[in-house]
């Protein structure tokens, strides 16, 4: 398994300049074509219905992201010519609450997507929405950026967050490309201090041997929940380590599991100055 089809989401052009340079990196390390996908927002008029936009307005907004598509597109560009990587422009078209639909259609033929903490349309933060859709309406591994990242290299050393989850497993399976080419992977498991066990401690060792027959060099990493949250506990331990790059399983497809990984999965996004591969 490797990573050949790479999607990068390209809301504007400030996030390009933020994505453009890790997602041509990535796709120089796997030898992967890369597609940058753009969404023009569309608008609409509803005459007489209350808070309906003038026609001065609506040309107004259709001007501002058609220039907005063409100064994203130029940021695109002059990326291009900088790599012998195979690269891609694609220009969509949807109304705001399309948006994740169009992106998760072009996700889901995609190994790999690689997008910012923030969605560029409504400012949202992507925990629950763009990118809580792309990641549970594909399956697909979605490398997350945060805005002010510039990462020199990504996954040379690299932590693996661990539970015995579906989330969790998804999360290492798709990380294998990068897991195999890492000088090192910690796996990391976090247990409460009320609910500590032998089994707990021990966990993480079968996966552990696992990787080993992928000929992934791994150590295991077992401690108790010291920060007030998982997520807050996963970025301390990622900074101890000198970590280039987070794995982990995000949000939750059950009760049990979505109380773990929601919450972690927010504080991780909000929070994080490393790239995050998230798997679902």
């Amino acid at each position: 398994m490797s990573y050949k089809t790479i999607l990068t989401v390209l809301p504007n052009p400030e996030t390009a300049r933020t994505l453009l340079p890790a997602a041509i990196a990535v796709a120089e390390q796997f030898g992967a074509h890369l597609t940058a996908i753009h969404i023009r927002q569309l608008y609409e008029m509803y005459p007489g219905a209350h808070g309906a936009i003038s026609l001065r307005v609506y040309d107004q907004l259709t001007q501002d992201t058609k220039r907005l598509a063409e100064e994203t597109r130029a940021v695109f560009d002059e990326a291009s010519a900088k790599t012998a990587a195979t690269l891609e422009w694609r220009e969509e078209k949807a109304f705001l609450a399309g948006i994740p639909r169009k992106l998760t259609q072009s996700a889901l033929r995609s190994d790999l997507i690689v997008m910012s903490a923030r969605d560029g349309w409504s400012g949202d933060d992507l925990s629950t929405s763009t990118l809580h859709d792309v990641i549970l309406g594909t399956g697909r591994p979605v490398l997350m950026l945060p805005e002010d990242a510039q990462p020199a290299a990504i996954g040379r050393n690299i932590l693996l967050c661990w539970q015995p989850t579906r989330e969790a497993s998804a999360a290492a399976h798709n990380a294998l490309p990068w897991l195999k080419t890492a000088d090192l992977t910690t796996i990391l498991t976090i247990a409460d201090s009320s609910s500590y066990s032998m089994e707990a401690e021990t966990e993480g060792h079968d996966l552990a041997n696992m990787l080993a027959r992928h000929d992934c060099k791994t150590e295991i990493r077992h401690i108790t929940r010291q920060e007030p949250t998982i997520g807050a506990q996963i970025l301390k331990e990622a900074r101890i380590s000198g970590t280039d790059l987070i794995v982990m399983g995000a949000f939750g497809h059950n009760r049990l599991h979505d109380i773990f990984f929601t919450d972690a999965t927010r504080e991780v996004i909000r929070n994080t100055k490393l790239p995050v591969l998230f798997s679902g």
